[in-house]
């Protein structure tokens, strides 16, 4: 293939080189110091976390105090009315609960089951004695 160049003069691209040049630039250098001024403010949140971190004392009472938290269940209420008054005390603008739905499990009664007869059982890796009924 053949290298082709222009046969345009510098002259016709200059004014729209120009245009791209002053009306871009100002907002280039405006994002340029926002994100310099965000990168900044993240910087200082991340700092003030490992300096003054409260989450592993947060999981510990989580975990050690409040317990397992099944949906809907006793704990899961306690949890969430415990986190909301932790995010009350960091000074935040507003925090509120959120009105959701949330399933309500319940435990039935244990059963046992045991597999008496089973085609798999003759194909299985496992012991054929485990099968069995006792």
């Amino acid at each position: 293939m053949e290298n082709r160049r222009s046969n345009q003069p510098l002259w016709a691209i200059a004014p729209l080189t120009l245009y791209f040049f002053f009306t871009l630039s100002p907002g280039a250098t405006a994002q340029t110091k926002e994100h310099e001024t965000d990168a900044t403010f993240i910087d200082r949140i991340y700092d003030q976390s490992l300096t003054d971190g409260r989450c592993y004392p947060w999981l510990e009472y989580l975990s050690l105090k409040i317990g397992h938290r099944l949906s809907g269940s006793a704990s899961a209420e306690k949890a969430v009315n415990w986190t909301k008054s932790m995010l009350d005390t960091l000074g935040l603008d507003s925090v509120w609960l959120q009105p959701c739905m949330v399933p309500h499990w319940v435990r039935g009664e244990a059963a046992q089951v045991r597999v008496v007869s089973s085609k798999r059982a003759a194909h299985s890796h496992w012991p054929h004695s485990l099968w069995e009924a006792r």
